[in-house]
């Protein structure tokens, strides 16, 4: 593998042209998000950043019962 330990950090792999063939390919490196190139900077708003649910950092789950 030739990232390394660096793999751990990947959050997005931005590819041009932007298809589901290329993507395939990238899916490999194990980043949470592939898109297009120009797109870094513009998630969804539910994209699950870094592989977490949005604000889910700030949650504090309980369960009852």
């Amino acid at each position: 593998d030739e990232l390394g330990a660096e793999r751990a950090f990947v959050s997005t792999v931005a590819i041009h042209p932007f298809d589901e063939k290329h993507a395939a390919i990238i899916e490999a490196i194990g980043a949470p998000r592939i898109c297009p190139a120009g797109k870094v900077q513009e998630p969804a708003v539910f994209w699950h950043h870094d592989g977490m649910p949005p604000l889910a950092s700030l949650v504090r789950w309980r369960d009852l019962g």
